[in-house]
């Protein structure tokens, strides 16, 4: 009787209050939750675990299912609260047989459905087997534009989700696609930069073979001669002992040509395979270069920059292969460098359309190099900074030295080259390749 319009206005804002206090703790128990991020080296099924409890987590839903749609078929990819049901009685194909998910499919807008709601429902939850679940909302998860699937929460009482709720779900929905994509691209980056490392290899490999093949003919060609010289001095020898000789030059003769057609067949396996060059804007290329060490430059917190532009004739996997190798020993250096204003920057200088060649000039402020540290060191005495182009040559424990030989054959190979301008306090290199006009072909 006493209840004025000015109480109800009180207990509305203590609701809103008690609604925003129910939030927070909602959000803070998330935070607490996600104190250790999802690990993205670890398998997709793995990934999906710990991804369906976050979710569980954040909505605080009892019975939830991310489906993955491909062709006509939504594919559950996990689900939680079903107890040991497993995941493939989730499925929903043909996705026209359940029309409340092919609208959101459709409209990219959530559905909420209660089993009161009408004969449609029932047979969809009945072709599920959730017998108790009375009402449920399916929420679409989008991966950047993409529709990547729904995301579906089912509770076993009759509930009409507010606005709010809504949102909310939708909020989990949206951060899930993040977390999908984000996955999906750093095993992208993976891949590719396995790719890239597997160029490398293969062009050392085939140099390092090239280089036995080089040598081993040398002292096969050392041998011929002494095995001729041999052969002839056998003449001045006792019919018996003579014979005996020319008989086992032969069978070494022998060997020796078959060591010589071995050696012919590495030279035709190891030959690294014909790359078709194109014009491409060499800044394009440092920025490939860079997308694939992202997650390894962040977790350093490493600062790159690209600046300038101008065109190059390359065959871009060997080209990126070498700028790739440039970059992982910065990102190596900087393992024992300042925390502070780590950076590397790429800077292409404006070759004019004249000018014959492109200069670039790369520069990191990590540790430089130690040239005491440049092993193996030689008979002679102290290696010089220099040598840090040589095969083999290394300052690093673990490292093959042939990293920055093969930026330099690579840039060979292009008819350019690379320079060691400064190695103190960080490294400054001269790159220069051959500018590609426009009208060049």
């Amino acid at each position: 009787h006493h209840f004025t319009e000015e109480h109800e206005a009180a207990v509305r804002v203590a609701a809103l209050v008690a609604m925003l206090v129910c939030e927070k703790d909602g959000v803070l128990n998330l935070l607490r939750e996600l104190q250790q991020p999802v690990d993205y080296h670890q398998g997709f099924s793995e990934f999906l675990d710990e991804l369906i409890l976050l979710v569980a987590t954040a909505s605080k839903m009892p019975c939830i299912a991310l489906r993955e749609l491909r062709d006509d078929t939504l594919y559950c990819l996990k689900a939680y609260g079903f107890g040991d049901r497993p995941d493939d009685d989730l499925h929903l194909s043909p996705l026209a047989d359940y029309t409340c998910f092919a609208t959101v499919v459709e409209t990219r807008q959530s559905f909420v459905a209660r089993r009161r709601d009408g004969e449609a429902i029932q047979t969809i939850l009945e072709k599920l087997h959730l017998d108790n679940v009375q009402s449920f909302i399916i929420v679409p998860v989008l991966v950047g534009q993409d529709i990547f699937g729904t995301l579906s929460f089912a509770i076993l009482c009759d509930h009409e989700y507010t606005t709010l709720e809504q949102q909310g779900l939708q909020a989990v929905a949206n951060a899930t696609g993040v977390a999908i994509a984000n996955y999906r691209n750093f095993h992208l980056a993976e891949e590719r930069l396995f790719s890239q490392a597997k160029i490398g290899a293969a062009i050392t490999t085939v140099d390092v073979a090239q280089s036995a093949r080089h040598e081993a003919r040398n002292h096969l060609q050392h041998a011929q001669e002494t095995l001729t010289l041999v052969s002839g001095k056998s003449n001045a020898l006792p019919s018996k002992f003579g014979e005996e000789l020319r008989s086992s030059i032969d069978r070494i003769s022998e060997q020796l040509q078959s060591v010589e057609a071995a050696l012919q067949k590495i030279k035709t396996i190891t030959k690294p395979p014909d790359r078709e060059k194109r014009v491409m804007r060499v800044d394009d290329l440092w920025r490939d270069a860079f997308s694939l060490t992202v997650g390894r430059l962040a977790q350093q917190q490493i600062n790159w920059n690209v600046k300038g532009s101008a065109s190059v004739r390359v065959a871009p996997d060997y080209i990126k292969t070498a700028f790739l190798n440039l970059i992982l020993n910065s990102i190596d250096a900087f393992r024992t460098a300042k925390k502070k204003g780590r950076s590397i920057d790429v800077t292409i200088e404006n070759p004019g359309e004249r000018a014959a060649d492109v200069v670039i000039r790369y520069v990191d402020n990590a540790i430089g190099v130690d040239v005491s540290k440049l092993g193996p060191i030689p008979e002679e005495g102290l290696r010089s900074v220099v040598d840090i182009f040589l095969p083999g040559v290394t300052s690093k424990q673990d490292g093959s030295g042939y990293g920055l030989y093969l930026v330099r054959k690579i840039l060979a190979d292009h008819h350019g080259s690379i320079d060691l301008i400064d190695h103190r306090n960080g490294i400054v290199f001269q790159v220069k390749m051959p500018h590609a006009t426009q009208g060049s072909k």
